[in-house]
């Protein structure tokens, strides 16, 4: 299991660094981000899952360590993802698709012929 924490380290450093330079960003500190993320969150899945786990039989054994390994991979994607957002910008098309406007148009800009809305005043006691 060891082992596998650190080739998911590899894969988000890749991962990580990839997207990185595709935004024109600090390639290699990124990638190292990544590879952290990716180790941490592996050891932690991977530590969890062993500390509430008997094993009875070699074939459990196996069965419990894939499922670990898949959510560990599941685990790191969406965290990596949700961390890299701003080098992909794909929750503007999630955020666009929500509020019912197109993926490629912008938002409308505000009408200059309609005047602004007049501030909220306290009502005055007495009036």
């Amino acid at each position: 299991m060891l082992i596998i924490a650190w080739v998911i380290a590899l894969m988000t450093a890749g991962w990580f660094a990839i997207m990185a330079r595709q935004a024109g960003r600090n390639w290699t500190l990124w990638g190292f981000s990544g590879g952290a993320v990716g180790l941490v969150v592996s050891t932690i899945v991977f530590g969890l899952a062993q500390a509430g786990f008997i094993p009875m039989s070699d074939a459990q054994q196996t069965r419990f360590h894939i499922g670990a390994v898949v959510v560990a991979l599941a685990l790191t994607g969406i965290l990596g993802w949700v961390l890299t957002m701003h080098l992909h910008r794909q929750h503007q098309v999630l955020f666009n698709a929500m509020m019912g406007r197109p993926a490629s148009t912008p938002p409308p800009p505000a009408d200059p012929k309609r005047p602004a809305q007049p501030a909220l005043q306290a009502k005055q006691p007495g009036s």
